[in-house]
């Protein structure tokens, strides 16, 4: 995403109108993940009316802020729901009752248990595995 950002930042510089307006934008974004029913991107619109929302000088601030809302928050957001449902079971928490698991461990401790450590102990692996049927 860095280009991205580069791009909007570019944008939010322009003084010149003429070039705002010349890159033909309008307040929606092309969601290539999501397909149409004819298998083609799906454009998705950044605010209610969006693909007839031209986005101009004095409105472009608008379309950055609601572009960047987009990528980090709204695209993401049934993933992450699922996500946050799988890990508040496997914490044991539950609606009207808190799970105290969090609050016992450090962000570090935390970030093991969800990504796992960097490094294997292919030796310690080794050891505990037994093979069956394999010579």
């Amino acid at each position: 995403f860095p280009e991205l950002a580069s791009n909007l930042s570019k944008l939010l510089d322009y003084d010149d109108a003429s070039l705002v307006e010349g890159l033909g934008l309008y307040f929606e974004v092309t969601d290539r993940r999501a397909a149409t029913l004819n298998g083609g991107p799906r454009s998705i619109p950044l605010v209610e009316g969006g693909s007839d929302i031209a986005v101009t000088k004095a409105n472009r601030r608008e379309y950055v802020e609601k572009y960047a809302d987009w990528i980090l928050n709204r695209s993401i957001e049934a993933p992450f729901r699922a996500f946050q449902k799988g890990f508040l079971r496997v914490i044991g928490r539950r609606e009207g009752y808190k799970a105290k698991a969090l609050s016992l461990m450090t962000p570090q401790e935390l970030e093991c248990l969800i990504c796992g450590s960097p490094e294997a102990d292919l030796d310690g692996l080794e050891d505990s595995v037994s093979y069956e049927g394999f010579e």
